[in-house]
């Protein structure tokens, strides 16, 4: 028995496992994976894999999403403006902790960052006027 993330064998994953006979041909395996401090690299999808007879069976498959993490609702998109044309870049993000949003004018130097409450909807980015 063993797990898998996104389709790849956890070669070192911590699990506890135990195998009861409940018959001469019937065994009971259990697997328990554990993660003690969780990232954002474990994200992912998990399942449970056993052989029986020389094949691979798999379980079901588990959603590991990591709560409580931003993530973005929109992204900005490239664009292609005329000269003292003005324009929107829109970015959308959602989640705790407050979300801090970077906006970079064309040509204004490093991006001014503000903190305020969450972002439920998109920012906007105006070009130079």
């Amino acid at each position: 028995m063993g797990w898998q993330r996104d389709g790849h064998p956890l070669e070192l994953a911590d699990s506890d496992q135990a195998q009861v006979p409940l018959s001469e041909d019937v065994w009971l395996g259990t697997s328990q994976l554990s993660i003690p401090a969780v990232q954002l690299s474990d994200a992912g999808r998990y399942r449970c894999w056993a052989r029986a007879g020389g094949e691979q069976l798999l379980s079901t498959e588990a959603h590991l999403e990591l709560a409580g993490l931003p993530f973005f609702l929109e992204e900005p998109e490239d664009l292609e403006v005329g000269v003292d044309t003005p324009f929107n870049l829109s970015c959308g993000a959602r989640g705790p902790p407050r979300t801090r949003a970077a906006a970079l004018a064309a040509g204004r130097g490093p991006p001014q960052l503000s903190a305020g409450p969450p972002v439920q909807g998109p920012l906007h980015a105006a070009g130079p006027r």
